[in-house]
């Protein structure tokens, strides 16, 4: 059984992956890292890792753009409450040895559902959106549903332009439009991570996952296993100034065929908190 999640950092948090400089070289180090840990070598990682990690529609650019492996992680079954979260015949927090945290929180049936949780005091910088959840039953969605990622964010239950959805927003009228479609074909014999895009935080801020919405005929067979936010590495471009900088060689000079790099004129602690704040 995987080990529970609830709140954690899943390896060493954005910060904490950056030892301090002492020299260029050092510097050198810590950017070639952070390279390794950009968007094209975790979008390679997360896909052969997660063969159920899907793009909701409109968030298919930047899909495995986060590192899993330094994720903030979120449990459904600890930390999801809304209405009639607490009350067993509507909802069971269970075991479940197949989703990531080891236990789920389970809808068993009701007619309004409204289900959600925050992460918080999430640090600044960019972060790849993920739930991961399943539907236990074939043939689409029973309900209709408005799901959302954000900061403040609040499901609304109009659902007459399923369509009409903005970032981090996925809607379904039951298996109806293009998130309706995208839930019917998911697997129901193991979980997906839906990645809701890349969300950008300009300041420590919490982050909530919220979906709504229901069925006067009772919904059900649906179970959350945990929110996710996984950081996003800079891109190459700005690693490669970084790699430029931290080489003593090529500070610029006189030489009109070696313009060298302004970036190499810093001291190797301003670098160093350069790549920190990527």
């Amino acid at each position: 059984m995987p080990p529970a999640c609830n709140f954690h950092h899943s390896a060493t948090s954005q910060r904490g992956a950056h030892p301090p400089a002492s020299n260029r070289k050092a510097v050198g180090a810590t950017a070639g890292a952070t390279a390794g840990a950009g968007a094209a070598s975790n979008r390679a990682a997360s896909r052969g890792a997660e063969i159920d990690v899907v793009a909701i529609p409109g968030a298919e650019d930047t899909l495995g753009t986060g590192d899993p492996r330094r994720a903030l992680t979120l449990s459904a079954a600890d930390h999801f409450h809304g209405a009639h979260t607490n009350n067993s015949a509507y909802f069971a927090r269970r075991a479940e040895p197949l989703a990531s945290c080891g236990k789920v929180l389970r809808l068993r049936s009701v007619c309004w559902l409204a289900v959600g949780g925050t992460l918080k005091d999430v640090p600044s910088g960019k972060w790849e959106c993920i739930l991961r959840c399943r539907l236990t039953r074939g043939g689409g969605p029973n309900f209709v549903g408005d799901w959302k990622i954000g900061v403040g964010v609040r499901h609304t239950r109009d659902f007459a332009a399923v369509d009409e959805c903005g970032a981090r927003h996925l809607r379904n009228d039951h298996s109806r439009g293009r998130g309706g479609a995208l839930l019917k074909s998911l697997p129901t014999d193991r979980f997906s991570a839906l990645s809701f895009g890349v969300l950008q935080l300009e300041s420590p801020s919490d982050v909530r996952f919220e979906m709504g919405g229901g069925s006067p005929y009772w919904c059900s067979d649906l179970e959350f296993d945990a929110l996710e936010l996984r950081p996003v590495g800079p891109p190459w471009a700005v690693v490669r100034l970084l790699l430029l900088g931290a080489d003593s060689s090529r500070q610029p000079g006189d030489h009109p065929e070696r313009p060298g790099c302004e970036f190499a004129r810093l001291p190797p602690d301003v670098l160093q908190q350069i790549v920190m704040l990527l």
